[in-house]
């Protein structure tokens, strides 16, 4: 037999609804940037929800923007800093949102680092930079949560991990992980 690898056509079930819950509250790794705050905006304006954005960069007028903009909407979000592949940084964050939300519903997986360089090129530190918030982050948040797992833990990976981009096998690397 020989590997192949495929794309293959999901359809959804929308028979059990939406994994969201209306009021919910989910937190969002590399929530202030990308993808995460369209998802965060997204959630709040159609299910009311509480989203939590957890990101390694300080709380900067970019992402105060974003949380007044959510908040405008009658939305609810909050902005925590935290490197999510240090586990002392997760477990007081998530220590800090136990003692004032309700249990988390859902994790959203969005964070992420680049640095092109094709392999002849790439030093074990642009490696490591890449693959750390795709694979220690990862592993050290499903840690953090087993005692209180949440309904559900989505990651934003990408179509890179199919693609053939030489410059990027270190994040093509770090998606298939995901």
């Amino acid at each position: 037999h020989c590997y192949r690898r495929e794309l293959i056509r999901m359809v959804p079930d929308t028979q059990g609804g939406s994994l969201f819950k209306t009021g919910g509250v989910y937190l969002i790794v590399g929530g202030a940037g990308g993808i995460g705050s369209v998802l965060a905006r997204y959630l709040c304006n159609h299910y009311q929800a509480e989203v939590v954005l957890i990101g390694r960069s300080d709380l900067d007028t970019a992402k105060r923007e974003l949380l007044q903009s959510i908040q405008a909407k009658g939305g609810r979000a909050s902005y925590h800093r935290a490197d999510v592949a240090d586990s002392e940084q997760v477990k007081q964050v998530l220590t800090k949102l136990k003692l004032t939300l309700s249990p988390i519903h859902g994790v959203i997986f969005s964070a992420l680092v680049l640095d092109d360089k094709t392999l002849s090129f790439m030093e074990s530190e642009n490696l490591a930079k890449v693959l750390r918030p795709k694979i220690d982050a990862t592993v050290t948040l499903v840690e953090a949560l087993r005692e209180d797992p949440p309904e559900f833990l989505m990651s934003m990976s990408s179509v890179q991990s199919l693609a053939a981009s030489p410059g990027q096998s270190n994040y093509a690397a770090g998606c298939s992980f995901q």
